[in-house]
Protein backbone atom coordinates (compact mmCIF):
# COMPACT_ATOMS: atom_id res chain seq x y z
CA UNK A 1 0.00 0.00 0.00
CA UNK A 2 1.37 3.39 -0.88
CA UNK A 3 -0.80 5.78 1.17
CA UNK A 4 -2.94 5.95 4.26
CA UNK A 5 -6.61 5.29 3.56
CA UNK A 6 -9.63 5.19 5.81
CA UNK A 7 -10.99 2.21 3.87
CA UNK A 8 -11.57 -1.13 5.54
CA UNK A 9 -10.79 -4.34 3.70
CA UNK A 10 -13.43 -7.08 3.65
CA UNK A 11 -14.24 -10.10 1.49
CA UNK A 12 -16.06 -7.69 -0.81
CA UNK A 13 -13.04 -5.45 -1.21
CA UNK A 14 -12.42 -1.98 0.19
CA UNK A 15 -15.35 0.01 1.53
CA UNK A 16 -15.23 3.62 2.76
CA UNK A 17 -15.91 4.58 6.35
CA UNK A 18 -16.86 8.25 6.57
CA UNK A 19 -17.95 8.34 10.21
CA UNK A 20 -15.19 6.62 12.19
CA UNK A 21 -11.52 7.49 12.19
CA UNK A 22 -9.35 4.86 13.89
CA UNK A 23 -6.24 5.34 15.92
CA UNK A 24 -2.90 4.13 14.59
CA UNK A 25 -3.16 0.94 16.69
CA UNK A 26 -6.75 0.46 15.61
CA UNK A 27 -5.75 0.56 11.97
CA UNK A 28 -3.26 -2.26 12.42
CA UNK A 29 -5.22 -4.41 14.88
CA UNK A 30 -8.57 -3.96 13.14
CA UNK A 31 -7.39 -4.93 9.71
CA UNK A 32 -7.18 -1.43 8.33
CA UNK A 33 -4.73 -0.48 5.64
CA UNK A 34 -1.23 0.07 7.04
CA UNK A 35 -0.38 3.81 6.97
CA UNK A 36 2.77 5.13 5.38
CA UNK A 37 5.49 6.40 7.80
CA UNK A 38 5.12 9.94 6.44
CA UNK A 39 1.53 10.21 7.63
CA UNK A 40 2.02 8.83 11.13
CA UNK A 41 3.35 12.16 12.36
CA UNK A 42 1.83 13.57 15.54
CA UNK A 43 -1.59 15.06 14.96
CA UNK A 44 -2.16 13.40 11.59
CA UNK A 45 -3.12 9.76 12.05
CA UNK A 46 -6.13 10.41 14.32
CA UNK A 47 -7.38 13.41 12.33
CA UNK A 48 -9.82 13.02 9.41
CA UNK A 49 -7.40 14.13 6.72
CA UNK A 50 -7.88 13.24 3.07
CA UNK A 51 -5.46 11.89 0.48
CA UNK A 52 -5.63 9.82 -2.69
CA UNK A 53 -5.57 6.10 -1.92
CA UNK A 54 -3.76 3.86 -4.39
CA UNK A 55 -2.70 0.25 -4.56
CA UNK A 56 0.09 -1.22 -6.61
CA UNK A 57 -2.30 -3.74 -8.16
CA UNK A 58 -4.81 -1.07 -9.28
CA UNK A 59 -4.73 0.71 -12.61
CA UNK A 60 -5.10 4.53 -12.66
CA UNK A 61 -8.79 4.14 -13.59
CA UNK A 62 -9.32 1.97 -10.50
CA UNK A 63 -7.75 4.41 -8.07
CA UNK A 64 -9.98 4.96 -5.05
CA UNK A 65 -10.58 8.43 -3.61
CA UNK A 66 -10.46 8.23 0.18
CA UNK A 67 -12.12 10.79 2.48
CA UNK A 68 -8.90 12.75 2.82
CA UNK A 69 -9.10 13.68 -0.85
CA UNK A 70 -12.23 15.79 -0.37
CA UNK A 71 -11.32 17.62 2.84
CA UNK A 72 -11.68 21.42 2.43
CA UNK A 73 -8.44 23.29 1.89
CA UNK A 74 -9.04 25.44 4.98
CA UNK A 75 -9.18 22.39 7.24
CA UNK A 76 -6.10 20.84 5.66
CA UNK A 77 -4.15 24.05 6.25
CA UNK A 78 -5.30 24.09 9.88
CA UNK A 79 -4.02 20.53 10.31
CA UNK A 80 -0.75 21.45 8.64
CA UNK A 81 -0.33 24.42 10.99
CA UNK A 82 -0.43 22.07 14.00
CA UNK A 83 2.29 19.94 12.42
CA UNK A 84 4.42 23.02 11.77
CA UNK A 85 3.93 24.27 15.33
CA UNK A 86 5.60 21.09 16.61
CA UNK A 87 8.20 20.87 13.85
CA UNK A 88 8.82 24.12 11.90
CA UNK A 89 10.81 22.33 9.19
CA UNK A 90 7.79 20.20 8.18
CA UNK A 91 6.54 22.21 5.12
CA UNK A 92 8.96 20.64 2.58
CA UNK A 93 7.87 17.18 3.75
CA UNK A 94 4.16 17.97 3.55
CA UNK A 95 4.45 19.37 0.04
CA UNK A 96 5.89 16.07 -1.23
CA UNK A 97 2.73 14.07 -0.44
CA UNK A 98 0.69 15.15 -3.46
CA UNK A 99 0.26 17.96 -5.96
CA UNK A 100 -2.68 19.29 -3.98
CA UNK A 101 -0.72 19.38 -0.74
CA UNK A 102 2.19 21.02 -2.55
CA UNK A 103 -0.04 23.81 -3.86
CA UNK A 104 -1.65 24.32 -0.46
CA UNK A 105 1.65 24.49 1.40
CA UNK A 106 3.25 26.81 -1.15
CA UNK A 107 0.28 29.20 -1.03
CA UNK A 108 -0.01 29.31 2.79
CA UNK A 109 2.43 31.87 4.26
CA UNK A 110 1.46 30.99 7.84
CA UNK A 111 3.15 27.59 7.42
CA UNK A 112 6.50 29.28 6.75
CA UNK A 113 6.55 31.75 9.64
CA UNK A 114 9.30 30.09 11.68
CA UNK A 115 12.91 30.05 10.48
CA UNK A 116 15.05 27.58 12.40
CA UNK A 117 18.84 27.83 12.32
CA UNK A 118 21.18 25.44 14.07
CA UNK A 119 24.95 25.57 14.29
CA UNK A 120 24.99 21.77 14.11
CA UNK A 121 24.35 22.26 10.40
CA UNK A 122 27.78 23.41 9.27
CA UNK A 123 26.77 23.61 5.61
CA UNK A 124 26.44 27.38 5.26
CA UNK A 125 25.07 27.17 1.72
CA UNK A 126 22.18 25.00 2.87
CA UNK A 127 21.37 27.38 5.70
CA UNK A 128 21.29 30.37 3.36
CA UNK A 129 19.07 28.47 0.93
CA UNK A 130 16.70 27.52 3.75
CA UNK A 131 16.51 31.12 4.95
CA UNK A 132 15.79 32.43 1.45
CA UNK A 133 13.03 29.85 0.93
CA UNK A 134 11.27 30.58 4.23
CA UNK A 135 11.57 34.35 3.77
CA UNK A 136 9.99 34.16 0.33
CA UNK A 137 7.21 31.70 1.17
CA UNK A 138 6.18 33.56 4.36
CA UNK A 139 5.48 36.84 2.53
CA UNK A 140 3.69 39.10 3.31
CA UNK A 141 3.58 37.89 6.93
CA UNK A 142 6.24 38.45 9.56
CA UNK A 143 8.24 35.49 10.78
CA UNK A 144 9.99 34.16 13.89
CA UNK A 145 13.71 33.44 13.99
CA UNK A 146 14.88 30.53 16.15
CA UNK A 147 18.63 30.21 16.54
CA UNK A 148 20.17 27.27 18.37
CA UNK A 149 23.91 27.55 18.89
CA UNK A 150 26.48 25.93 21.15
CA UNK A 151 29.37 27.81 19.56
CA UNK A 152 28.94 31.64 19.53
CA UNK A 153 31.14 31.89 16.44
CA UNK A 154 28.14 30.69 14.40
CA UNK A 155 25.70 33.38 15.56
CA UNK A 156 26.55 36.15 13.12
CA UNK A 157 27.13 33.90 10.08
CA UNK A 158 23.73 32.29 10.58
CA UNK A 159 21.87 35.55 11.24
CA UNK A 160 23.49 37.61 8.50
CA UNK A 161 21.13 36.54 5.67
CA UNK A 162 18.16 37.64 7.80
CA UNK A 163 19.35 41.11 8.80
CA UNK A 164 18.27 42.71 5.53
CA UNK A 165 14.64 41.92 6.39
CA UNK A 166 14.77 42.54 10.13
CA UNK A 167 11.61 44.64 9.85
CA UNK A 168 9.75 41.38 9.21
CA UNK A 169 11.02 39.67 12.38
CA UNK A 170 8.11 38.89 14.70
CA UNK A 171 10.20 37.31 17.46
CA UNK A 172 13.80 36.23 17.95
CA UNK A 173 14.65 33.19 20.07
CA UNK A 174 18.18 32.24 21.04
CA UNK A 175 18.76 28.83 22.58
CA UNK A 176 21.80 26.87 23.62
CA UNK A 177 23.18 26.99 27.13
CA UNK A 178 20.58 29.62 27.93
CA UNK A 179 17.30 30.48 26.22
CA UNK A 180 16.18 34.02 25.34
CA UNK A 181 13.20 35.40 23.45
CA UNK A 182 12.81 38.99 22.22
CA UNK A 183 9.54 40.41 20.81
CA UNK A 184 10.58 42.53 17.85
CA UNK A 185 7.55 44.81 17.43
CA UNK A 186 8.62 47.26 20.16
CA UNK A 187 12.06 47.77 18.59
CA UNK A 188 10.68 49.42 15.42
CA UNK A 189 13.62 48.26 13.31
CA UNK A 190 13.92 48.50 9.54
CA UNK A 191 16.74 47.37 7.22
CA UNK A 192 17.82 51.01 6.81
CA UNK A 193 17.67 51.89 10.49
CA UNK A 194 19.63 48.88 11.75
CA UNK A 195 23.18 50.21 11.82
CA UNK A 196 24.54 48.34 14.85
CA UNK A 197 23.82 44.88 16.20
CA UNK A 198 25.56 43.82 19.40
CA UNK A 199 25.20 40.28 20.71
CA UNK A 200 26.46 40.11 24.30
CA UNK A 201 27.11 36.64 25.69
CA UNK A 202 28.30 35.63 29.13
CA UNK A 203 30.60 32.77 30.06
CA UNK A 204 28.66 30.32 32.24
CA UNK A 205 31.88 29.20 33.90
CA UNK A 206 32.41 32.59 35.51
CA UNK A 207 31.26 32.95 39.11
CA UNK A 208 30.05 36.55 38.80
CA UNK A 209 27.30 35.69 36.32
CA UNK A 210 24.30 38.00 36.71
CA UNK A 211 21.13 36.19 35.70
CA UNK A 212 19.41 39.49 34.89
CA UNK A 213 22.19 40.77 32.67
CA UNK A 214 20.94 41.41 29.12
CA UNK A 215 22.59 39.14 26.60
CA UNK A 216 21.22 40.65 23.38
CA UNK A 217 21.20 44.39 22.76
CA UNK A 218 20.18 46.39 19.71
CA UNK A 219 22.07 49.69 19.74
CA UNK A 220 20.30 53.06 19.25
CA UNK A 221 19.68 54.00 15.63
CA UNK A 222 22.32 56.33 14.21
CA UNK A 223 22.10 56.69 10.40
CA UNK A 224 25.22 58.86 10.36
CA UNK A 225 27.50 55.94 11.22
CA UNK A 226 28.53 53.01 9.09
CA UNK A 227 26.75 49.74 9.54
CA UNK A 228 28.52 47.60 12.12
CA UNK A 229 27.72 44.16 13.45
CA UNK A 230 29.67 43.08 16.51
CA UNK A 231 29.81 40.02 18.72
CA UNK A 232 30.88 40.56 22.33
CA UNK A 233 31.79 37.50 24.39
Amino acid sequence: MSCLSLLRYSSHGFSPSLTAYPTADGIVQGGWVTPSPLLTMSGIITTPVYILFTRADLTPSETILSPIGILPAELLIEIFSHCVANEPTTPPTLRQVSWRWKNLVDSSPRLWQTIVLDNADTNTRFSEHQVALWMERSKPLKYDVELNVDNPDYILPLLSPLLSSINRWRAFRLSGKRDEEIPMASLELTPDSLTHLHLCLHDFDQDDFDDDEPRITFSPINPGQCTNFALNI
